[in-house]
């Protein structure tokens, strides 16, 4: 059993360095230094807070992507940006906003989820595409995004949380698995937040901050561009 002080678990990190030129005057400083993607095992009790509002599909699978950037440039500035899972086809588009960004140069886009299978993500090869407005060409980095506990994919195409309920093909493995015993001391000075994991594969995380309305508003995940 491992007990951390963070509650959310990092289940892997690609770190990319890539260049982007070509842009309108306002955005030609504009580069993308690092790609950082982790998987969520969401507990489905989340869903049933009062604060949070459910979607659609209930999901307990999901991907985080999170682009570190350099330069000037702001959400106005790109018209789209598109992660693409290159094995299956699977992709999500965004349209930025301004909470989407965050004033250490961080993109973030939280909880992609597989809308026809909503407990598992698909792993492997992806390709992020950042199209720029004014006319400009889009930007695009490929990575492959592994296995828990392993730089490669081990020939792995899914990952399923626990919420997964038919048996698992050969090429399934399971997320990291979801925190417990999850205790929170609150002080003059901080918070400390207490949780137990069985799953060697865990090594980091780090913690998601909401306000009283049930709204994400920040994270605490490492931006000093080493893997985590």
């Amino acid at each position: 059993m491992k007990k951390l002080l963070i509650v959310m678990l990092l289940m892997s990190l690609i770190l990319l360095v890539i260049g982007c030129g070509g842009g309108p005057p306002q955005t030609s400083s504009f580069q993308i230094e690092h790609l950082y993607w982790y998987g969520d095992n969401i507990d489905p009790g989340y869903w049933t807070r009062e604060t949070v509002v459910p979607p659609t599909t209930i999901f307990t699978s999901a991907l985080n992507f999170i682009i570190k950037y350099s330069g000037n440039i702001s959400y106005q500035d790109i018209d789209r940006i598109v992660f693409t899972s290159v094995d299956t086809g699977i992709w999500w588009r965004f349209y930025p906003e301004a909470r989407h960004f965050d004033t250490s140069n961080q993109i973030s886009f939280l909880w992609c989820y597989y809308t026809d299978s909503p407990h598992t993500i698909p792993i492997g090869e992806y390709r992020a595409e950042v199209f720029l407005k004014g006319g400009s060409t889009s930007t695009s980095v490929t990575a492959t995004f592994s296995a828990p506990g392993s730089t490669t994919t081990n020939n792995i195409r899914y990952l399923y949380s626990e919420n997964y309920s038919f048996s698992p093909p050969f090429d399934y493995d399971t997320l990291l698995k979801r925190a417990e015993n999850i205790s929170v001391d609150k002080t003059e000075t901080g918070i400390t937040v207490n949780f137990t994991s069985d799953d060697p594969r865990v090594y980091d995380g780090f913690l998601w901050f909401f306000d009283t309305g049930g709204n994400y508003v920040g994270s605490s995940i490492p931006g000093d561009g080493n893997n985590h």
